[in-house]
């Protein structure tokens, strides 16, 4: 269960200062009596000053999971948790080159307390107008791992873990971006850095229908690259593509993250009255970490790559009432994205949609 709630100003001329602020709270909880609760409360301020745009971004998160029915006492696993972030940034243009200078300051609680400084500096510099133009980003965050958080990813998740959060240090990225015409869109570049206590997912060893969490400092290279077409408001068609390449500092690898992912989607909209949802998504190898015996340790098991294909359809009967149909594997794709455990076959999923 989840709510949010905010306002913000919207005022057309310049000058003014621009304000927003909303709070969140959701809860989850699962079969093992495991509750946890989450509140969040941003805010942010802005004003134009002479050549530049002064912003500062502000957020306090608390939230707290409860200990499952089927665990030991721990002192650990039902932590009060929260992180602090002030964000204060500087936007600037000159000559069509845009520009962002600022930081981030994150206070952040889990077993212990801890201050993490951040840059945020991002760079756009047009080569052609309108055709192609260079970016380059120094940024670092922390990353909340909570229950939920972990469980959307990995719902087969022990309910006793105990979910600490990773620090993206310093991430690198640049690359290039444009349009080849009015239709055609394009996409390029390459992001590296270390994630700090990097959360990966590893079967139990003692009760091996369940995934656990270990924690290690994973330098990670991403390649990326999209396509995009786009007619009208009627026919869209994207193919991105993700090379990945991890170095673990202690573990093996780098436990069931894929070495590569490409997705085909595209979407049609006719008349306004029926729209039709493609996709195709592939996910290269990966490695499960696995245990011969508790005499020689663990080693890593490859998982094998797979493809997906899904198709939805929409009709809007009217603006306020629609019905909705999704497909999804339709190669009836045999894969395990988690070891030992088989993903759906092919699966239906139909409903109603109603807006009031």
């Amino acid at each position: 269960f989840g709510v949010n709630a905010g306002i913000r100003s919207n005022y057309l001329s310049r000058g003014n200062l621009d304000y927003e602020a909303s709070f969140g709270f959701s809860t989850l909880s699962d079969h093992f009596d495991v509750i946890e609760n989450d509140f969040l409360v941003k805010a942010k301020g802005g004003k134009e000053v002479e050549n530049m745009y002064i912003q500062v971004d502000a957020s306090f998160n608390y939230f707290q999971k409860s200990q499952a029915n089927n665990e030991t006492l721990s002192f650990v696993s039902d932590l009060n948790r929260n992180i602090i972030r002030i964000s204060p940034t500087v936007f600037l243009g000159k000559d069509k080159a845009k520009f962002e200078l600022g930081g981030r300051v994150v206070i952040a609680k889990d077993d212990a307390s801890s201050v993490h400084f951040y840059p945020n500096i991002k760079v756009n510099l047009p080569i052609s107008e309108h055709v192609i133009a260079a970016f380059a980003k120094v940024e670092g965050d922390l990353k909340k791992n909570s229950y939920r958080t972990v469980t959307l990813e990995n719902p087969f998740l022990h309910s006793s873990v105990v979910p600490f959060n990773s620090s993206e240090a310093i991430m690198l990225t640049g690359g290039l971006n444009g349009n080849f015409n009015s239709a055609v869109s394009f996409a390029a570049w390459v992001k590296y850095g270390t994630i700090k206590d990097m959360a990966l997912f590893v079967n139990d060893t003692v009760n091996f229908n369940k995934f656990v969490l270990i924690y290690d400092d994973v330098n990670k290279l991403t390649l990326h690259a999209e396509l995009s077409y786009k007619a009208d408001d009627k026919c869209k068609v994207s193919l991105q593509y993700d090379q990945y390449s991890y170095t673990p500092d202690l573990q093996l690898k780098a436990w069931h993250q894929p070495q590569n992912e490409v997705a085909l989607k595209a979407a049609y909209n006719l008349r306004d009255k029926i729209v039709v949802n493609a996709s195709v998504f592939g996910r290269g190898k990966s490695f499960a970490r696995t245990q011969v015996n508790p005499a020689f340790g663990f080693t890593a098991e490859k998982l094998k790559g797979y493809v997906d294909a899904n198709l939805g359809i929409e009709y809007h009967y009217s603006k306020i009432l629609s019905v909705y149909l999704n497909m999804n594997n339709l190669g009836f794709s045999k894969y395990n994205r988690w070891y030992n455990y088989p993903s759906e076959g092919f699966n239906v999923l139909g409903g109603i949609s109603y807006s009031f």
